[in-house]
């Protein structure tokens, strides 16, 4: 039997089998989740569907977060800044920069790794031959 032939004798039985048919408590179901999803508070649905005065408070209110955090960056002195960069360049200089080489290795020989496996896979689930 050729693949053609199997793949019609297949569709055939396929379209004598019944249509599947729902429960018949997937409607009530399924509107009950509606009807739940309808009567949420406006704070339990998403932001673009509360009220705009609402809206317009939560961007203000955002705003004046994010400025106050900006000004607050601004506040530090000079001294907590230089401490903590001193801090950072000494752990670059004696922790990262020494296995950067290596990481950087290990993640291109995973990669190519990776790049085979999934060459080799798909020609086996694919079936293809090596041309």
């Amino acid at each position: 039997m050729t693949p053609a032939e199997l793949e019609s004798r297949v569709s055939r039985w396929l379209d004598r089998l019944p249509e599947p048919e729902a429960p018949s408590s997937l409607v009530p179901r399924v509107m009950a989740g509606i009807e739940r999803m309808a009567n949420r508070s406006w704070y339990q649905r998403p932001w673009r569907s509360w009220p705009m005065v609402l809206r317009a408070a939560g961007a203000a209110a955002f705003a004046a977060l994010f400025w106050l955090s900006v000004q607050g960056l601004a506040w530090i002195d000079g001294t907590g800044v230089s401490a903590l960069m001193g801090t950072a360049h000494a752990v670059w200089r004696l922790v990262i920069e020494p296995s950067a080489v290596y990481l950087v290795a290990s993640a291109a020989v995973m990669g190519a790794v990776c790049a085979l496996y999934c060459a080799a896979i798909s020609r086996v689930l694919l079936e293809r031959s090596p041309e």
